[in-house]
């Protein structure tokens, strides 16, 4: 298992969007600050090209990168279960606003909290690594390219206009 601190931590969000289903996200990560102490880049993912902008700023990171979206809620165990997980490409399950895992809707993507290894990373190429496309269609695109993505079970708390 990686260190904590070879990590970077790359958290997503919109600054003017839904700021009530953020706040178990900034509590979260005010913790993994105070206690794991690596590196964490908080990007602000306003406009139709932030999520990607955001991805290709992180992508060349030398260790496993962690995404986690500004609704998403894990715990020391969700964290723990992600950096200890073998597999280089993995996300936690999370139920989107229908109340459906996304795991379960044929073609389905998320990240939610995922890691990424600098090897499935670098399987990406050329630069611009990660794909320069709108917000909607950022996901559904890497999960094309970086391939199978091993889910982690239960769902994790997902505050999608729920909170």
């Amino acid at each position: 298992m990686a260190s904590k601190q070879s990590v970077m931590l790359l958290h997503v969000y919109h600054p003017d969007k839904r700021r009530e289903d953020q706040e178990g996200t900034w509590d979260f990560l005010r913790a993994y600050a105070n206690v794991v102490g690596g590196p964490v880049m908080h990007w602000p993912t306003t406009g139709e090209d932030g999520y990607w902008k955001a991805l290709d700023a992180a992508w060349d990171w030398h260790g496993p990168l962690l995404v986690l979206e500004q609704d998403i809620v894990p715990t020391w165990a969700h964290l723990n279960e992600l950096l200890g997980c073998p597999e280089e490409y993995c996300s936690w399950d999370f139920r989107l606003a229908n109340g459906v895992p996304w795991s379960e809707v044929p073609g389905g993507h998320g990240f939610g909290f995922a890691k990424f290894s600098s090897g499935r990373r670098g399987n990406i190429v050329p630069r611009p690594q990660v794909p320069h496309v709108p917000w909607p269609d950022t996901v559904p695109t890497l999960h094309l390219r970086l391939g199978m993505c091993h889910v982690h079970q239960p769902c994790i708390e997902h505050h999608h206009g729920l909170a």
